[in-house]
């Protein structure tokens, strides 16, 4: 069967709307979350006891290196979430497939916690371990303009549409290619921009060791509205291809 040319009649709308239909379905649950990570941030500035916690917490994610970042992304990325939308929306049905879908969540964080927690050492070694704005602003950006759209959100798209093929890794592969980019990656790519381009800045404002920790709760918040984007992209690609 003749691949779909999934980038025809694209425009900005279309890119963005996927993006605009999870904010709209999730914005209870996703703003409960991006505040509590703005609180953490305010908190650890303003009281001593919290920069106290704050430093024991850095010591022990210091002494399990990298099986800390791995649980502690997988339980920000796939439980708080679904704690945040029993919460907000009452959403508390537990199903065969929710639970599937939790499964597979947190093994995808656990990697995507692994691959963070490098690169935020690898700028710290490159661009500088200090909180100067500049060296803030060199982070952001390489974060965002260079990491994200390379690696970044296409990581997010290949595995949930592999998960969508069913676990087919060269069906998955196959798909791969610019016009998958434009149609897939960037309707994520673009909503991603918006929210972490602020929250980055936040992160690289801490002190390193307390950077990722601070990531695990945005990331709980941007999980929301990530993992509804890519298994709906995911979801519309496989029927495209099967003619559905």
């Amino acid at each position: 069967m003749p691949q779909p040319d999934v980038a025809a009649g694209l425009t900005l709308t279309t890119l963005v709307a996927p993006g605009v239909g999870a904010v709209r379905k999730y914005w209870r649950p996703f703003l409960l979350l991006q505040t509590a990570a703005f609180l953490i941030v305010l908190a650890y500035y303003t009281s001593d006891r919290v920069r106290l916690v704050c430093q024991h917490l850095s010591q022990f994610k210091s002494h399990n290196g990298l099986i800390f970042s791995a649980i502690a992304a997988a339980i920000a990325g796939a439980l708080l979430p679904e704690l945040a939308k029993a919460i907000v929306m009452g959403d508390r049905q537990l199903t065969a497939k929710r639970l599937r879908s939790v499964g597979f969540a947190l093994a995808v964080f656990a990697v995507n916690g692994i691959i963070t927690d490098l690169q935020y050492r690898g700028l710290a070694w490159l661009l500088g371990h200090d909180n100067h704005p500049i060296t803030i602003l060199k982070k952001v950006l390489v974060d965002q303009f260079i990491t994200t759209p390379l690696y970044g959100v296409p990581y997010w798209v290949i595995v949930y549409g592999l998960r969508a093929n069913r676990y087919d890794a060269f069906k998955t592969a196959a798909q791969i290619s610019p016009r998958w980019y434009v149609a897939r990656v960037l309707p994520l790519l673009i909503p991603a921009w918006c929210y972490w381009l602020p929250m980055v800045t936040l992160i690289y404002a801490l002190p390193g060791p307390l950077q990722f920790c601070l990531f695990c709760f945005a990331v709980a918040a941007w999980s929301l509205l990530m993992v509804f984007v890519a298994e709906q992209e995911a979801v519309e690609e496989l029927k495209m291809e099967d003619g559905g």
